[in-house]
């Protein structure tokens, strides 16, 4: 494959080079001229501005990583980010971009999902489509390690003068395996990053991380494959998403050359909690007022559920007492959703079918007379005297 890509030009050598190399056999005896310099020379050579194509995110003509478990919002998120990037409008309701043409490349989702996120992320953002500014491609069987693959890739990229390219995901778009650290370094040296920089590109890949790093390791080592991923990238981006809560946290553990952005709270809206029903998603920087104090990351019906909790002063409850307060606000699968987002935020434990137990001792109950009564066993404060409530 290697030998194909330098017989046909696909991998052009630095403009420094005398000769393209015409033979990959290394025993044959080649001219080439290496660049150096003098440390006068050094101080004077002409510095390339970095600009961001996502202010304090993503570096123009960089390429990086968007990583996080299944369902932490990456794909979402990645369409979200192309959809503002494509028409010059702010990531998260609040980061510039540089409008720029994308090119998505989706071999994660069947097309009827791909075409119902898309729809979804766009409606949340924009009022009418982006046209040609933005491109995509799903389930093509593509291989990016093909020589041929990436020939007809970049014969559209540079038909279409496309300067973002999203990898969704980079673990299906290559054939070889990722933890092979001398095959991650050839697929970038030899043909991603000869690709960018023929085209100016900036590339944006999204791969999936292991299982959280116990011990309070470093978030670093639970990307997938290998380590050498995160040595090669210039910006690595985590999604960290508790189960049930429609919010993540956006962390930036790499920005080369440049300060991380601090994490960042970002909260998923959508005009439905029932997933099937939406009709748009909003990203929404809540960063602020998470550290306020306010409690955004609980969804409408776990709020409703802790309400009928507290004012009904219940230590424990039966799923259908609660269907039947909030039948007329969500759907039952959205309450199921909601319980059990709760029973891993220990809010309740689940006691039997459809039976639960409050954990009165959780933070969120700590305003709660019954609940403070119910761990101290003092009797709560009967009011007998309106002339001394008054």
């Amino acid at each position: 494959a290697l030998k194909f890509v330098v017989e046909n030009h696909l991998f052009e050598p630095a403009p420094l080079q005398t000769k393209p190399i015409a033979n990959y056999d290394m025993s044959i005896p080649q001219e080439i001229d290496f660049q150096f310099y003098s440390d006068k020379e050094l101080a004077s050579v002409k510095k390339q501005q970095i600009d961001w194509l996502v202010q304090g995110l993503i570096q123009k003509r960089g390429i990086g990583i968007f990583a996080g478990k299944s369902a932490s919002y990456k794909s979402s998120s990645a369409l979200h980010i192309a959809y503002a990037i494509a028409s010059g409008t702010k990531v998260f309701g609040r980061l510039n971009t540089i409008k720029s043409k994308v090119l998505y490349l989706n071999e994660e989702n069947q097309i009827e999902m791909f075409q119902d996120l898309s729809s979804k992320v766009r409606n949340g953002m924009l009022e009418t489509d982006v046209g040609d500014e933005l491109w995509s491609s799903t389930f093509q069987n593509m291989m990016l390690d093909n020589p041929v693959h990436l020939a007809a890739l970049e014969k559209f990229i540079k038909a279409h003068n496309i300067e973002v390219l999203v990898l969704d995901s980079l673990r299906r778009l290559i054939s070889f395996e990722e933890n092979d650290a001398n095959a991650i370094n050839a697929f970038y040296s030899l043909l991603l990053k000869p690709l960018a920089i023929r085209n100016n590109l900036t590339i944006i890949m999204i791969h999936h991380s292991k299982k959280e790093i116990k011990g309070g390791g470093d978030i670093r080592d639970s990307l997938r494959g290998a380590s050498d991923l995160v040595n090669i990238c210039d910006f690595l981006i985590f999604f960290n998403r508790k189960a049930g809560q429609f919010a993540f946290d956006l962390v930036t553990v790499k920005t080369r050359g440049r300060t991380e952005m601090p994490k960042q709270k970002i909260l998923v809206v959508s005009d439905n909690e029932d997933p099937d029903k939406a009709t748009k998603i909003i990203f929404e920087n809540v960063t602020e007022a998470v550290a306020a104090g306010d409690d955004l990351e609980m969804n409408k019906t776990t709020r409703s559920i802790i309400k009928w909790i507290k004012d009904e002063k219940r230590k424990d409850f039966i799923k259908e007492q609660i269907v039947k307060y909030i039948a007329d606000d969500a759907s039952p699968k959205t309450i199921t959703n909601s319980l059990n987002a709760m029973i891993d935020d220990r809010l309740i434990i689940k006691t039997a079918k459809g039976r639960y137990r409050v954990l009165l001792e959780h933070e969120v109950f700590a305003d709660c007379e019954f609940a403070r009564a119910a761990l101290t066993g003092e009797p709560e404060q009967q009011i007998t005297d309106l002339k001394e409530f008054m």
